[in-house]
C-alpha cells in the first residue's frame, strides 16, 4: 500500500511484468502495438548488426514457433552482448508490422507478421 501511495505521489507508474517475447501471440501482441514494454526471451536466431538511418543497431530474437516472426532491435553493436542460447531482458517500443507479399530477388516471399520491440 505504502509503494502505491509513494507512486501516486511521485507520479510513477507501477512496473508491468516483461512480456514473454518467446511465445507473444500475433494476437497479444496486436494488443500491445505502439506501447512500451519490458519483454524477456532466449535468442535463437543469428544476431547481426545493422546500419539504420545513420546509427548502428544490432538485430536478435528468439526462435520462431509459429507464423510470425519476432524481432529485437537494440541500439548499438551489441554483438558481444547477445549470444545465441541466451537469456535476455530489453526494453522498448512494440510494434505489429504486416509485410506484404512481395518478390526478393526473383523469388516470391508471402506476407508474413513481425512482432518487433525496438530499443
Amino acid at each position: 500500500m505504502l509503494t502505491l501511495a509513494l507512486a501516486a505521489l511521485f507520479g510513477a507508474q507501477p512496473v508491468a511484468a516483461p512480456v514473454p517475447f518467446d511465445a507473444i501471440t500475433p494476437e497479444r501482441a496486436a494488443e500491445l502495438d505502439g506501447q512500451p514494454v519490458v519483454v524477456t526471451f532466449t535468442v535463437g536466431t543469428p544476431p547481426y548488426t545493422w546500419e539504420r538511418a545513420g546509427k548502428v543497431v544490432t538485430v536478435c530474437g528468439p526462435l520462431d514457433v509459429d507464423e510470425a516472426e519476432r524481432v529485437v532491435v537494440l541500439k548499438g553493436d551489441r554483438l558481444k552482448d547477445v549470444d545465441r542460447g541466451k537469456r535476455m531482458r530489453a526494453s522498448g517500443v512494440l510494434r505489429v508490422i504486416r509485410h506484404p507479399a512481395a518478390v526478393v530477388a526473383g523469388i516470391e516471399v508471402a506476407e508474413w507478421v513481425e512482432v518487433r520491440v525496438e530499443e
